[in-house]
């Protein structure tokens, strides 16, 4: 029956009477269109290939060069520490070797000085004591005139004699000279005095004067001292008067007496 109703007889529900969709108030957004897709040619394919490898492999070899050069810049830098380190302890140790052989080479001098001056001295000695004299005669004091000599009695005569000879030839009238023998000196000693002043030579001393030079030089890179003591400006044994090293003027005995008065 119910197949026989006219449509106008069909009741309408809600949804068919009312729409409850939410309003569309935006504009629909367009759609972007896809990139256009490149279509490379096999060539160019290849050339972009080719020139990409190219770029990295020179990327690559600077990138290994500038890793190469840091590490031979290290390995040179920690060489040449090690090198700087080398070349400190060699330079110590050549210090202190030549150190030693100067100590050595200065001893062996003192040692040959004890042995051969001895020598020296009987062999040449008498004519140092002549040449003493004479030095001290001509640089003797404005006024000093009358001189006594004293020497060992083995060496009076010829001592004189020479002498004798060699003031006569100087321009010297006034000069009285006075020899006389001392059994308290040696053949190396010798004694000259004048009015206000002196001099002596004593083997012995003059030996010590030469051992304290070479023990000064010494000193300056060792401070190793030679034992030798300091003669000048003090009396010896027998009480005589200030002995002066062969090299030192007569007129400095002056002045030390000059300043006692």
């Amino acid at each position: 029956m119910g197949a026989f109703m006219n449509d106008h007889n069909i009741k309408k529900y809600l949804f068919d009477l009312n729409n409850f969709d939410e309003p569309h108030n935006h504009e629909e957004e367009e759609e972007v269109p896809p990139p256009p897709t490149v279509t490379l040619l096999e060539e160019e394919y290849e050339a972009t290939l080719k020139s990409t490898y190219e770029e990295g492999f020179r990327a690559g070899v600077t990138q290994g060069n500038t890793e190469t050069l840091e590490s031979i810049e290290q390995k040179v830098m920690l060489d040449i520490k090690a090198l700087l380190g080398q070349i400190e302890a060699f330079s110590r140790a050549e210090f202190e070797r030549n150190r030693v052989f100067e100590i050595e080479a200065v001893r062996m001098q003192v040692s040959m000085l004890n042995k051969l001056y001895p020598l020296i001295e009987k062999k040449y000695g008498e004519q140092q004591l002549i040449d003493f004299i004479l030095g001290k005669l001509l640089t003797l004091p404005e006024g000093e005139n009358n001189i006594e000599i004293a020497v060992h009695p083995d060496r009076l005569d010829i001592i004189k004699q020479k002498i004798e000879e060699t003031m006569s030839q100087s321009d010297t009238p006034d000069l009285v000279l006075n020899f006389k023998a001392s059994k308290n000196m040696e053949e190396t000693e010798i004694e000259i005095r004048w009015d206000n002043g002196g001099a002596k030579r004593f083997f012995e001393r003059t030996k010590e004067q030469i051992e304290k030079n070479i023990g000064d030089i010494l000193a300056g890179k060792e401070n190793l001292a030679l034992n030798v003591q300091e003669e000048s400006g003090q009396k010896d044994e027998r009480g005589e008067e200030t002995v002066l090293p062969e090299d030192t003027q007569a007129d400095k005995a002056l002045e030390k007496q000059d300043d006692t008065q």
